[in-house]
């Protein structure tokens, strides 16, 4: 005889489990089933007989239980390998082209006799928990959520042996309002290293939203079989927050000087610091953009504490901005094109000279006087290129002159679609997931070193509509010299600070963070670093949760956890703020690093374009 679980929706059938029971098997064939179900459907447990229905009376007692995706549910691929597509959230596919050329995915046919599955090109193939690309087709492991959420995604893509030229190693997700996959992780998996790149990536999922794992050859794809057995955990609840940990903010936020009444229009964090007579002075705004009447600018403030400063003036810059081959004195970008743009202040350090050192965020596509471009073409839009440059003033931030740039990415900033300027040569593929450059930033000083965290922000696809994507948080350093000087930047990269700080290699400290900014908190006694998911807003402002990591040296982080639940400010929409906020921990004292925190302390934060707010949070 036959039994049979199957499920009609509307007018379809779908068969979800079938076997044969032999004659007087009293044991039986178990099974454990998921299936998306709605109002109206209907599931069946058939009985058919055999040649006849003799004897054919069927011990049969099924349980059908309501299952919705929790926080600390979790789906492991090797566990939930199987002969079918779908089940256990599970998929196997082919791409028609390489990870850069792919636009379509296609499922895998099941090999029972090899017990994994096979693409059209005879090796793609996906087993339990390895994966081989195919010479032009990439293949990826697929996940469907099955109910909205936050999911954590771990695990390690490596080489399983040795020889050939390594692969690219990729997750994606796909949802409704970006059917172009958006980038959350990728990294070059190089020939024979079985030892592999981790990931720890946080994404926000609805349900139906597909992440993919995908594994792309090279320029073959001989010995490309790559170990890779991920992980998808929801982890995201109200209670799962530092406030479920026991943090608590107050019910209200609080409004600072810093507003668009007083000229401050701040589009990052708050680059503050302290000079040897124990004034705290701040940079705020930027030059990028104009709305109306209004021009967004610079100011210069001071004070004792971070929440009250007052406005002191509007600098004055020994140097021209916008167009390319005037911009920064005409110096070019490290990595080749000449500069151009605005500056956004992230970063301020002041020696014990009263020497001012600001350092500024950069981007190519914004205020550049008809020479802006963004990874597609010419033009003011984004996804542009950053960088970090460097002005110097000697008379408290009323004049800065132009001193260099000081960090920019391993990859070039143009793309192959458009170079923007002669002799430049070969930029990055003009396909998908251009890295957008090294900017973003803030500084924290200890007594030795200068250390500059930065993002680099993926963007997902390269089109004049596309965001900026997911992205990463890197560390760069310079050494303070006894008075304080800030000497020459270096890269981490590998364990090590030999890389140069512009064009030099880099390793994230961890994905799924952007606009970090550290401090240290005596109370803890721990570096706190918070930063915001990008990848998470750039699909709703709702989702833009500030989340914060733990570090005792700076260089090693936990994984991020939310701040506070959802809505983040008290009281305050967060469509109010733009697209993600940026937090910026801090203390009221009158004396010491602004940075640095205890039991109890402020969180500023603004959007794009904004004012500066803050509220305070206490530790348990």
């Amino acid at each position: 005889m036959t039994a049979a679980i199957t499920v009609k929706s509307g007018s379809a059938t779908t068969n979800l489990w079938k076997q044969t029971l032999s004659a007087g098997d009293t044991v039986g064939r178990g099974y454990d089933l998921r299936v998306r179900v709605q109002a109206g459907d209907v599931i069946r447990f058939v009985v058919d007989p055999g040649t006849t229905n003799s004897f054919d009376t069927t011990n049969w007692d099924p349980k059908l239980t309501y299952v919705y995706a929790a926080p600390g549910d979790t789906w492991l691929a090797s566990t939930g390998f199987s002969s079918n597509q779908g089940w256990y959230q599970w998929g196997y596919e082919a791409g028609n082209g390489s990870f850069e050329t792919v636009s379509s995915w296609s499922p895998m046919t099941y090999d029972a006799a090899n017990t994994r599955w096979k693409g059209t090109d005879p090796q793609a193939l996906v087993g339990s928990s390895w994966v081989n690309p195919g010479a032009s087709s990439a293949v990826a492991r697929s996940w469907t959520a099955p109910d909205d959420g936050m999911v954590a995604i771990t695990g390690t893509a490596a080489m399983a042996g040795t020889g050939g030229d390594g692969v690219t190693a990729a997750i994606t997700e796909a949802y409704s309002s970006n059917p172009n996959h958006l980038i959350l992780w990728r990294q070059t998996i190089s020939a024979g290293d079985t030892t592999g790149k981790s990931h720890d990536v946080r994404a926000w999922v609805s349900r139906g939203d597909v992440l993919r794992f995908i594994v792309s050859a090279g320029s073959t794809n001989s010995n490309d079989r790559t170990n890779w057995n991920p992980i998808v955990t929801y982890s995201y609840a109200q209670d799962s927050s530092m406030v479920g940990a026991g943090w608590t903010a107050s019910n209200q936020s609080y409004d600072t000087p810093y507003q668009a009444v007083n000229t401050v229009y701040q589009d990052g964090g708050q680059a503050m610091a302290r000079d040897s007579a124990g004034n705290l002075w701040s940079v705020m705004g930027q030059t990028s953009l104009q709305t109306g009447t209004t021009r967004y600018k610079l100011s210069v403030w001071k004070g004792a504490t971070s929440t009250n400063m007052t406005y002191q003036y509007e600098p004055t810059l020994n140097f021209q901005l916008g167009a390319a081959g005037t911009a920064f004195n005409s110096v070019t970008y490290p990595d080749g094109p000449r500069s151009r743009g605005s500056i956004w202040p992230m970063g301020l350090w002041i020696d014990n000279n009263g020497k001012f050192y600001l350092y500024f965020h950069n981007e190519t596509g914004w205020g550049a006087g008809g020479t802006g471009y963004t990874t597609t073409g010419p033009g003011e839009s984004e996804p542009d290129f950053r960088h970090v440059g460097l002005a110097t003033s000697t008379n408290q931030g009323q004049s800065w002159s132009f001193d260099s740039w000081v960090l920019t990415a391993e990859k070039k900033s143009w793309t192959n679609a458009y170079v923007p300027d002669a002799g430049l040569g070969v930029g990055q593929p003009s396909d998908v997931a251009a890295e957008l450059g090294a900017g973003d930033f803030s500084l924290y000083a200890t007594s030795s070193y200068l250390y500059m965290y930065y993002g680099i922000a993926h963007s997902p696809m390269v089109s004049s509509s596309a965001q900026a994507g997911g992205g990463a948080v890197y560390v760069a350093r310079a050494p303070l010299s006894s008075a304080k000087v800030p000497g020459t930047w270096t890269k981490y990269y590998n364990g090590g600070w030999t890389e140069s700080a512009n064009a030099g290699k880099e390793t994230p400290l961890f994905e799924g963070g952007f606009q970090p900014h550290v401090s240290y908190n005596s109370y803890l006694g721990k570096y706190m670093m918070f930063t915001y998911n990008n990848s998470l807003a750039r699909q709703s402002a709702a989702l833009a949760i500030p989340q914060v990591s733990f570090s005792t040296d700076l260089v090693t982080w936990s994984s991020s956890v939310p701040v506070l639940p959802n809505p983040f400010i008290p009281g305050t929409a967060q469509s109010d703020l733009g697209y993600g906020y940026y937090v910026t921990p801090a203390n009221t004292a009158t004396t010491g690093n602004p940075f640095d925190t205890g039991k109890s302390f402020v969180l500023f934060y603004a959007g794009n374009a904004t004012g500066v707010k803050y509220i305070n949070v206490t530790l348990p």
